[in-house]
């Protein structure tokens, strides 16, 4: 049998007994308990995040009469979650430790130990090693639930490497305390979030003004539409059937999902000459904002400011301002607009798309060039702190994704 190669040792100095080869069955018991009168908080399991709050997901709980069906799951017991998403493409299992008691879907596969440390448990049943035995136990596709085809007998069976109770449990410690340093620099992220939010707010309401350099007054601020500002146009995507407007492409390529990386400096595709030629798409100036006109989820509303050189698809508007607004101070000001820009786009703020027409007639507040300049560095040095303390969060977690690596077969 394989070993892991980092391995922990005995308070004496000595080795730890072999890892033994088990079913995951063998040392699990499966819990199909019901309380149709409980009180319990109801909850489901987050990709990446445990057991949540079903309400904090659907702003409330939306089990309705299936609610008597859920299953009641007590602390450190565990519950399997075969839906599947692109981050976990073969589901997610977590022990509940964020309460007693919880109710959780019936169709999540729940069990508890019979014996074992379920912290270890917790960290074991995420690893890659699991993912690539249930990629195949994957009897088909995603059924029409969005469930995999994982019955509960079949996750059952999945070999497992079960180490001494002292292992497991210095193990489970050890990656503990790097979760609470994740957790804690997560904390952190949030926390000058927060401070910048504070800072927008206090600035685009005018609450706090700066002064000019000899400390006079800066004029009084106007609206202005964004087309008074700016040119505003769309891009285009190349066929993705003609191979050769994408192989070994040159030119960056902008799709809108990536808006959510807020400055931009590179693209995850490229696309060639012929393939930028051959469609509508134009190139976009650096430092100039981008626009989600659609997209998944939450993206329609949000902007970017390009770093470099690029294009993008056709549900980006591009915003490139002239010598009347500086482009920092016009890219933190629209995200102040998101909740706006939504609803200008669809009747509920659920549905539809921003057009040109809609974001170009948009009314924008404008200061004078300098008090712009003055108000865009300042929430600029937030952001550079912000993305230095993401850095340092980005790198907890590689460091502890390759700590799973290597600590577990």
């Amino acid at each position: 049998m394989n070993e892991p190669k980092l391995r922990f040792k005995a308070d004496d100095g000595n080795q730890f007994p072999d890892w033994e080869e088990k079913k995951l069955g063998d040392i699990t018991e499966k819990v199909v308990r019901k309380d149709a009168n409980s009180n319990a908080d109801v909850r489901m399991i987050s990709q990446g995040n445990g057991f949540i709050l079903q309400s904090d997901k659907y702003s409330r709980e939306n089990a309705g009469q299936s609610l008597k069906k859920y299953t009641l799951l007590k602390r450190d017991e565990f519950a399997y979650n075969h839906g599947a998403s692109k981050v976990k493409p073969y589901g997610v299992c977590y022990r509940l430790c964020e309460s007693d008691e919880a109710r959780v879907p019936y169709v999540y596969h729940t069990f508890k130990l019979i014996d074992g440390d379920s912290g270890f448990w917790n960290y074991s049943l995420n690893t890659s090693c699991m993912d690539r035995q249930l990629k195949k136990k994957v009897s088909s596709g995603a059924r029409m639930d969005g469930l995999l085809n994982i019955g509960y007998d079949a996750y059952m069976s999945v070999d497992i490497h079960v180490p001494s109770l002292p292992e497991q449990q210095k193990i489970a410690e050890f990656l503990s305390t790097i979760d609470t340093v994740i957790e804690k620099q997560k904390e952190t992220v949030s926390a000058w979030e927060e401070r910048k939010k504070g800072a927008m707010q206090k600035l685009f309401s005018q609450e706090v003004r700066f002064k000019a350099d000899d400390g006079s007054d800066f004029p009084e601020w106007e609206e202005k539409k964004i087309d008074d500002v700016a040119t505003c146009f769309a891009g285009a995507t190349p066929s993705t059937k003609i191979p050769e407007y994408w192989e070994e492409g040159t030119i960056q390529w902008m799709s809108s999902g990536e808006v959510n990386n807020g400055q931009i400096h590179d693209t995850e595709k490229r696309i060639s000459q012929l393939g930028f030629d051959k469609c509508s798409t134009k190139m976009v100036k650096p430092n100039s904002v981008v626009m989600a006109l659609a997209g998944q989820g939450k993206t329609r509303g949000m902007v970017a400011i390009t770093r470099v050189p690029l294009c993008t698809n056709q549900s980006l508007c591009a915003i490139e301002t002239n010598d009347d607004i500086c482009d920092d101070y016009l890219y933190q000001y629209l995200q102040t607009q998101y909740n706006n820009l939504r609803l200008i786009s669809s009747g509920d703020g659920t549905r539809g798309g921003l057009n040109l027409k809609l974001v170009g007639g948009y009314v924008v507040i404008v200061p004078c060039l300098a008090e712009q300049q003055k108000i865009a560095d300042c929430l600029s040095s937030l952001d550079e702190v912000i993305e230095k303390q993401k850095a340092t969060l980005a790198a907890w977690e590689e460091l502890k994704k390759g700590l799973l690596q290597q600590m577990f077969v």
